[in-house]
């Protein structure tokens, strides 16, 4: 019987993770987009603009507006709409952009709201070089925005794409691909730690994704199993977020507290499960050690990442960083092994 009871424990968790984004459902926005021409050359300015509604037509201040286009050139820009609601970005074509249509995606995002989606298409004509290089660079831009004036910082870094999110759910523009590359790009990229945490993770994520991902797009039934797999950590990324909000007054604290918790949720869902099984088939050292082993060790992390941020050290930052988010990871694992061992007494 007590053999029974720890699945059934454990599919609970899985099936509330589940229900996360069903319940985390909101108040609709409502999006607008245009750009100021259809028909462009290379090295011209695209002009983006709109305006954020709720589902009763009022505008809506302070919404994340996140335009991207990923043909060439890439760009992606970070842009809070004002008190209007409006919004506007300004992007130029590179010299040797490929003609021919292209396609900008653009989501606008708050809490308290669902996620609104909108995509534009224009053309670029004229004879252009269609070799891209393949290090390209993506543009991240933050614009902050008053009643009449814009504020805007950018930062450059190679370019990212959620391959595997992407492939399971069908679109970039999907709630799911939304809410991951939101998370990402307006709240983790604009902190140090995230960023560098961000580094490490993507020189282990992109080793394997887009591999991965072809051949999920080419599998309908491996989608369905990826779908169930993404959930869980949907679930987590969402309320992480919500985490991360009421705190971004201090965006490093918040980037940290928020990740720890990501972290935790990983490790019981995902390394959890894969615990219980390698001490059911093997019995090693006791679980209680572990769990004080995994807690010493989350400590001296958040320790490091402390005096990275401090010292302003970019290779220290990424090693604290990364060894955070590892660390509360296993502590998750070993937390899920001790509560499933002592429902198992």
């Amino acid at each position: 019987m007590g053999m029974l009871r720890e699945p059934v424990k454990l599919a609970l968790v899985i099936v509330l993770c589940l229900l996360v984004p069903v319940v985390h459902a909101q108040t609709q926005l409502t999006l607008s987009a245009s750009t100021d021409r259809t028909q462009y050359n290379p090295g011209d300015t695209v002009i983006v603009s709109g305006k954020v509604l709720d589902s009763q037509n009022n505008p809506v201040a302070g919404a994340s507006v996140s335009i991207q286009v990923d043909d060439p050139p890439i760009h992606i820009s970070l842009i809070v709409s004002n008190q209007s609601g409006a919004y506007q970005d300004q992007f130029v074509l590179d010299p040797s952009s490929p003609s021919g249509a292209h396609t900008i995606y653009i989501s606008a995002d708050k809490a308290g709201y669902d996620t609104a989606q909108q995509q534009l298409q224009f053309n670029i004509s004229g004879q252009t070089n269609t070799s891209v290089a393949s290090t390209a660079q993506s543009t991240i831009t933050i614009t902050s925005m008053s009643s009449s004036t814009y504020t805007t910082s950018t930062i450059s870094f190679p370019q990212t794409k959620c391959f595997i999110a992407t492939a399971t759910f069908g679109s970039e523009l999907s709630p799911q691909v939304l809410l991951l590359r939101n998370f990402r790009d307006t709240d983790i990229s604009r902190t140090s730690a995230g960023r560098s945490f961000m580094i490490g993770f993507n020189a282990f994520y992109y080793s394997f994704s887009p591999q991965v991902a072809s051949l999920i797009a080419t599998s309908p039934s491996l989608r369905q199993v990826m779908k169930v797999v993404l959930y869980p950590l949907i679930g987590i990324l969402a309320i992480s977020k919500d985490i991360f909000s009421p705190l971004s007054f201090n965006p490093e604290l918040a980037v940290t507290i928020s990740g720890i918790f990501a972290a935790l949720g990983i490790g019981i869902v995902y390394f959890g499960p894969l615990l219980i099984g390698i001490r059911r088939l093997r019995r090693f050292g006791d679980s209680t050690a572990l769990v004080r082993i995994a807690c010493f060790v989350c400590v001296a992390c958040v320790g490091i990442l402390f005096l990275a941020e401090i010292s302003e050290i970019s290779a220290l930052l990424e090693v604290g960083s990364v060894s955070v988010i590892l660390s509360f990871s296993f502590l998750g694992a070993v937390c899920a092994a001790k509560v499933s061992e002592s429902l198992g007494k």
